[in-house]
């Protein structure tokens, strides 16, 4: 008959296989990873020993990742959220483990208004060595250590500092750029020459204070007269011993 549709056999297993199709995409529907969760203390991807992955370690008493190389047993680095830093905010830091001889680590912190990077103590802690630090208000970079020496500058809006000391003229390469120094020479002399560790790279220019040795009725006259790449020449009018304070730049 015309426009009557017509079955096959096996009409009953085609309904079944396309009812299973249908369910199964319902269930996949549903289960989209938008709508799914892990709910455990600890989590690890990969084997549980060699190199591995642990996310929110039972260990560790803020949200958390390890990074486990294969030879890393606890020395471990760490993706963590501190709510310590700032009030009400959660900080991202990155720290590394520990070097061989165990005296330090890195750390990488990222704030609302402050990326810092440093070389830490062992445990994570404290100023250890060589830092960077950008904030809103001011940046900072040099070297700090807790239990030692600091050197290092900060830029603010309007202003920049230096925090330290410069190293010594006398032990400087031929590029250096800055040489500072002082000199002090005895005796009853009218003059002296000023010699660099080494025939610097460029021309040079120097700019010094001089302190006479002793006190006189008149004025001390002095004078730079004369510069070159290795060398400068100071005259004083009055025979006597002197300190002469330098910073002689390449340019």
């Amino acid at each position: 008959m015309t426009g009557v549709p017509t079955f096959t056999d096996r009409w009953a297993e085609e309904y079944q296989r396309l009812r299973g199709t249908v369910l199964a995409a319902m269930t996949a529907a549903r289960s989209h990873v938008k709508y799914a969760k892990i709910v455990a203390a600890e989590v690890t991807v990969a084997a549980l020993t060699g190199h591995r992955i642990i996310i929110n370690p039972a260990g560790d008493d803020k949200p958390a990742i390890w990074l486990i190389p294969a030879s890393g047993g606890g020395n471990v680095s760490k993706i963590r959220s501190l709510d310590t830093v700032y009030p009400g905010e959660a900080v991202l830091s990155i720290t590394s483990g520990v070097n061989q001889a165990g005296t330090a680590s890195a750390e990488l912190q990222l704030g609302s208004e402050s990326v810092r990077m440093q070389i830490r103590d062992p445990d994570g802690t404290g100023n250890n060595g060589g830092f960077a630090d950008w904030g809103s208000q001011a940046a900072s970079f040099g070297y700090r250590n807790d239990g030692g020496s600091q050197n290092y500058f900060r830029f603010g809006e309007n202003i920049c500092r230096h925090f330290g000391k410069w190293d010594d003229y006398g032990s400087l390469a031929s590029n250096a750029g800055l040489l500072w120094g002082s000199t002090t020479i005895g005796g009853s002399n009218l003059g002296w020459i000023i010699v660099y560790p080494h025939t610097m790279d460029s021309n040079m220019g120097p700019i010094i204070g001089f302190r006479p040795g002793s006190t006189t009725d008149g004025k001390v006259e002095w004078a730079i007269t004369a510069s070159s790449n290795d060398r400068y020449t100071v005259s004083w009018s009055i025979a006597q011993s002197v300190a002469i304070y330098q910073c002689s730049f390449r340019h």
